[in-house]
């Protein structure tokens, strides 16, 4: 998913119609997930944009696992339902000892 979303960015931004900005390595929506003082936003993880583009991901990856709790799950991330749904994704997986 990450890599559909930012190619692995940690400092990627991509600017949606209606204003809203999605922020970092798994492209974090400032609408609903934090907040970037610049449109109104919901903020469920409680937290900055600027928090989202740093190299350290722990704050994205709590933010990305609350977001997938919700009932859209994956589906919130368009790159990921477009290029990963119904997808053989297991060499993304491969020697994770899962």
């Amino acid at each position: 998913m990450a890599f559909c979303e930012s190619i692995f960015n940690t400092a990627a931004q991509s600017i949606k119609a209606g204003g809203s900005t999605d922020y970092g390595i798994f492209q974090i929506s400032s609408q609903l997930w934090c907040t970037d003082h610049c449109s109104p936003s919901d903020n469920h993880c409680r937290m900055a944009h600027r928090d989202l583009l740093s190299s350290n991901i722990t704050d994205d990856i709590i933010c990305a696992k609350r977001i997938v709790r919700n009932p859209q799950g994956m589906n919130v991330w368009e790159g990921c339902a477009m290029h990963c749904k119904g997808q053989d994704l297991s060499e993304w997986v491969e020697g994770c000892d899962l």
